[in-house]
């Protein structure tokens, strides 16, 4: 039974170390999350921003007419629209938002694993190192770096193991309940990727608990069936997010994706080495990252002192739990190699597995796995003198070798940096460091870098040996105390939190808004035509993100589920002059080394005109009188002697409907991706509209799985 006081405790101290490890926002309330890679930079910040705007001019965003010449909001996986902790970014402008919403979730990422491993019979302390190595994870903090917030909400997963274990052991409907709850949380929270991987964990975790509690079948497939209503609720009341979602990723390239982009983002073997010396590949702060792409994608870092903690464990403690748990950690390694292992074809005839690309994602199951096991690593210390003996000897060879090895490479610096610039050599030689393109660098830039690697090797082998000999002393101690004492934990704590703290700090930055989207004389330039447009850089070197924050549409690729049709056409712009006119594009960004130049497009088209036929003539079109042109409604009329279409240069998309004089007509599929409505002669006001019906039928879906969840906990309140 885990006592009050204690969760307390554990509450109080997770939440101070949340505060020390992100006082760079505490510090900055003014200032947003930042990195130079970070999507919230180039994505989300307008995503939320927009909302808020929608809000405040009386509506609900439904669809984004920003990117990719429009592209649904409500479809979007990563719009959080239906997220409760998302709803303060409706109401509030999403600067600070971004960093309070990372650290709720670290918050709660270490409450629920230690909720989850109290619940499988850790004491109070163990489950603490438990939770510091979860919600500190160098693995979760390179995704809050590169901006992938829906990471955030694996939280959710050990709060479905602990409501998995306590249904198990109690049999009382209100944790299967509050097992909705929680999925549904997730799922309207979560990168589909990500779920798949949480509850692929937690269905098999369910299964293996099962499997050893019960000893019918019957009694067995009663409770899966029980689990399984369990997870229809969670559908249930997802349905307004999940639906919607699925209208997208129908039309885009990820309905059916080939092996390439299945197995993209595998992480090369040689990565396994960043287990010990996580920037033995640079690192994106200091621009020295020479590993594969991406190095959030391909970050396993967990700390050594975390793999010593499970090595214990595997030795002095094991359980099912330790043996389940290390197994899972095993299994996300190897599926995380992708294409670099036969096996990855085998994993990918798993349901849902083979919609996905990059594998190594799901490395954050391996860090869950591994601050698990090494809470019963801590117990064992606690426990077992031996335990202490044999990890104080461990602790004490490794310390030597590491301290000879760093004197060792110290000495030899020069020859080292010397090796590693004729790998940079052979590396330019074989193409795989670019020197053209939009990623390219200088010769020069690679070859000079190579220092700041080494510098950054040797910081990360100081900080092992120090965190080593620093186990070692309290390991000492501990066996001279003949007990693993309250100085003993509270150093362990510290050398857990310094060293993974040393990779993952780093990572948090923040920086004002307005220095952030400060407007350059081309976004200066444009503002002065009021008139509606796009444009369009052919060399894709100007950052679209800046125009799209100062409301100026841009013909690009940024969403995150893109319709095929649209993509073929993207790719072949710059040879189709006559599309970039279809497309709206005023203006060409046009790149040189130096600096980027605003070229004017003669020929471009109106936003909305009538033409006669869809065989499309500039000198033939009439223009039209926009009523209005709002991101979910666009009204317009026109007056014509003659048939003909009235034509609308924006994504055709399932969900909008379309009405002539108030009376609902066909929208027709233009040229692949636009929209057109068909007229008769004379005086017409055409509307289009966009509520999607699977937002429809979602938010019905959703209102009844709200009302039996609301149900269940009321019956469990009253006590029936």
């Amino acid at each position: 039974m885990v006592e009050k006081k204690e969760i307390k405790f554990a509450l109080i101290l997770f939440l101070v170390l949340t505060m020390i490890f992100f006082h760079t926002l505490i510090l900055n309330p003014d200032e947003m999350m930042y990195s130079e890679a970070s999507d919230v930079v180039f994505y989300h910040y307008k995503m939320q921003k927009m909302k808020f705007d929608a809000v405040r001019e009386n509506t609900i965003l439904l669809w984004n007419p920003i990117y990719t010449m429009g592209i649904s909001y409500v479809g979007d996986p990563e719009s959080f629209m239906f997220y409760p902790l998302y709803i303060p970014f409706y109401f509030f402008e999403p600067d600070f938002l971004f960093g309070l919403f990372s650290m709720i979730h670290v918050f709660l990422a270490g409450l629920f694993m230690y909720l989850f491993t109290r619940a499988i019979k850790l004491k109070h302390y163990p489950a603490i190192i438990s939770s510091i190595l979860f919600m500190f994870s160098p693995k979760l903090m390179a995704h809050l770096f590169a901006g992938h917030y829906v990471f955030t909400a694996i939280c959710y997963t050990p709060l479905l193991l602990y409501l998995t274990e306590k249904y198990i052991q109690k049999k009382k409907t209100k944790y299967l309940a509050f097992f909705a709850l929680a999925l549904a949380l997730q799922l309207l929270s979560l990168h589909p990727q990500i779920v798949l991987y949480s509850s692929s964990l937690v269905g098999v975790y369910a299964l293996f608990r099962l499997l050893k509690k019960e000893k019918s079948s019957r009694k067995i497939g009663k409770q899966i069936l029980f689990f399984s209503l369990a997870v229809f609720l969670a559908l249930l009341i997802s349905a307004a997010y999940i639906l919607p979602i699925r209208d997208g990723v129908i039309q885009s390239d990820r309905a059916a994706p080939d092996f390439a982009f299945v197995s993209e983002f595998s992480m090369p073997p040689t990565h396994l080495i960043t287990l010990f010396v996580p920037n033995l590949f640079g690192t994106p702060l200091s621009h020295t990252y020479w590993g594969a792409e991406n190095f959030w994608e391909l970050t396993i870092f967990v700390g050594v002192i975390a793999l010593l903690l499970s090595l214990t464990a595997l030795l002095y403690h094991r359980n099912l739990f330790t043996y389940f748990f290390s197994f899972t950690a095993l299994i996300s390694v190897i599926f995380a190699l992708g294409s670099n292992t036969p096996l990855f074809r085998l994993f990918l005839y798993l349901p849902g597995f083979a919609l996905f690309r990059a594998p190594s994602r799901i490395l954050i199951l391996f860090v869950l796995a591994v601050a698990i096991v090494s809470g019963f690593g801590v117990q064992s210390l606690m426990e077992n003198q031996k335990a202490r003996k044999k990890l104080g000897i461990i602790t004490l060879i490794l310390s030597a070798i590491l301290l000879s090895s760093v004197l060792v490479i110290h000495s030899q610096n020069q020859e080292i940096i010397s090796l590693g610039q004729d790998m940079v050599q052979t590396r330019l030689a074989s193409g795989l460091l670019p020197t053209e393109g939009p990623f390219a660098k200088s010769i020069e830039y690679y070859l000079s870098n190579v220092p700041l690697v080494f510098n950054q090797i040797m910081r990360d082998l100081i900080i092992l040996t120090i965190s080593i000999i620093a186990l070692s002393i309290t390991l000492l101690y501990s066996i001279k105390n003949n007990t693993f004492n309250q100085k003993a934990k509270i150093a362990l704590i510290i050398i857990i939190f310094i060293e993974i703290g040393a990779f993952s700090l780093p990572l948090i930055d923040t920086k004002p808004v307005h220095e952030l989207y400060t407007p350059d004389r081309i976004i200066t330039g444009l503002q002065q035509d009021s008139d509606m447009y796009r444009i369009f850089d052919a060399s894709k070197k100007y950052p679209d993100y800046l125009a799209q924050v100062h409301d100026i549409d841009t013909i690009d690729v940024g969403s995150n589920v893109i319709p095929n049709d649209y993509l073929d056409i993207y790719n072949n712009l710059n040879n189709n002059p006559d599309m970039l006119n279809l497309l709206n594009v005023k203006y060409f960004i046009k790149t040189s080394q130096y600096d980027y130049t605003v070229e004017l497009n003669k020929d471009y088209l109106p936003r909305v005109f009538f033409t006669e036929t869809l065989d499309i003539n500039k000198d033939t079109i009439q223009s039209v009188e926009i009523i209005t042109f709002s991101p979910n409604k666009i009204k317009v009329k026109s007056e014509t002697n003659t048939s003909g279409y009235v034509f609308f240069s924006e994504q055709y998309y399932p969900g909008w409907k379309a009405y002539i004089n108030n009376q609902p007509t066909e929208i027709i599929k233009s040229h692949k991706i636009f929209r057109a409505v068909k007229l008769s002669p004379g005086k017409n006001k055409i509307t289009l509209s966009y509520f999607p019906q699977s937002l429809k039928y979602g938010l019905i879906i959703s209102l009844i799985g709200i009302l039996i969840l609301i149900y269940l906990f009321s019956k469990y309140r009253s006590g029936q």
